[in-house]
Order: C-alpha cells, then structure tokens, then sequence
C-alpha cells in the first residue's frame, strides 16, 4: 500500500460530528460502517423512514446485550416494537 492508497481509506474511527450537542464514544469510518452493515443484515436495527434513524429491534437488543455486555435500560427506548 502506498501514501496514496491510506488517503483514500477510510478511518476504523473518528471523531463525534462537529455542531452537536454531546460527545459521545461511538464508532465512525470504516469500523462503524462494518459494524453498521451487519446490524441491519443481522435484522439487529431497522431504519425509520427515509431518515439516518434507526431503532434497535428485539433480536438486536438481546444480541446488543448478549455480545457486547449493553444493558436493557440503554436499549429499553431505542427498541422497536
């Protein structure tokens, strides 16, 4: 690989967008966009409308909490009914 090549790569994570309100640890780049693509194949979030919004769906919030330690009252009002 060269300089050129790492340029056009994306980043495994970045930073929170600037002109929000909160600063939170979250996944960006090509880390969040993997991690992104497998909870909707996996049917773990479901997008609400047209919008970037997503809802976390009762298959995600059990394998949220089973594989990554989440607890259901962080999960409790992002899940989809």
């Amino acid at each position: 690989m060269n300089s050129h090549d790492a340029a056009r790569r994306p980043s495994p994570a970045g930073p929170f967008l600037p002109g929000l309100d909160r600063a939170s640890p979250h996944l960006a780049g090509a880390a969040g966009a993997l991690v992104c693509r497998h909870a909707f194949d996996a049917g773990w979030v479901t997008r609400i409308g047209t919008s970037r919004a997503v809802l976390v769906t009762s298959i995600g919030q059990r394998a949220l909490r089973d594989q990554l330690g989440l607890p259901d009252e962080v999960l409790a009002t992002a899940v989809a009914q």
